[in-house]
């Protein structure tokens, strides 16, 4: 699902406003006409900062050609369109390991996201590129201890007895 927001129309003179607005919007499902997406895109006019958003002691600065374009149609229509996909939580535990670092006195910590499944602390996970199991010794989401993590997840997982060197990316799964 795609929503296109055409901003700064605010720069475009009224009397030519609608026309070129109409021009760009026929290019773009033109465009997105040969995609995935199809031609039949919610395209959204808007203002993010009217006059280009220079502050002045009064406030924002206003355009010459300014006439508020108002926000809350692009909000109901990213509210209406995009959906929050559901986490499946059942199933083998699945994690995708982007980068690799030792913690002195801790262990090995391996960060990434949780592609399938659950993982626990003290769950056995398997390294596949090595070929090891490991114990999960702990776990961190943006700096803050869990018990836990799900699909969808961006987690930190610590485990001890393995060579940081030895993995930067990978997999890593419930044996």
């Amino acid at each position: 699902r795609m929503i296109v927001a055409l901003n700064k129309v605010d720069l475009i003179p009224k009397d030519k406003r609608q026309e070129k607005i109409a021009k760009q919007k026929k290019k773009l499902q033109a465009v997105f006409k040969r995609t995935k997406f199809g031609k039949n895109i919610p395209m959204i006019t808007t203002v993010a900062a009217p006059g280009g958003g220079l502050l002045h002691k009064e406030g924002p600065k206003k355009s010459a050609n300014d006439d508020t374009v108002d926000i809350s149609l692009l909000v109901k229509t990213l509210v209406n369109t995009l959906q929050v996909p559901q986490r499946v939580t059942r199933g083998n535990f699945r994690f995708a390991i982007d980068h690799c670092f030792q913690i002195k006195g801790q262990g090995t910590v391996m960060t990434g996201t949780v592609l399938e499944g659950t993982v626990h602390v003290n769950d056995l996970i398997e390294i596949t590129g090595l070929g090891i199991e490991r114990k999960v010794k702990s776990m961190q989401m943006f700096r803050k201890p869990v018990k836990k993590a799900s699909q969808g997840d961006r987690v930190g997982i610590c485990v001890t007895s393995l060579d940081a060197s030895q993995l930067e990316r990978g997999v890593a799964c419930s044996p």
